[in-house]
């Protein structure tokens, strides 16, 4: 027993899924670079203080 207008509602919603799909792929794709650049940031300001540190000693 199939709902009036269930096929429809069905295709539309398939629809706007694939067409959302792209781009959300591109911002994760996006969140994932500027987390690595953040974590690159990150490492690098750790190692010159601990350089900075070495020398003080």
């Amino acid at each position: 027993m199939d709902i009036i207008g269930s096929g429809i509602l069905t295709g539309i919603l398939h629809a706007i899924s694939q067409s959302l799909l792209i781009p959300v792929i591109i911002i994760l794709i996006l969140f994932v670079i500027f987390a690595l650049i953040s974590v690159g940031g990150l490492i690098a300001e750790y190692t010159s203080r601990k350089k900075i540190q070495i020398r003080r000693k």
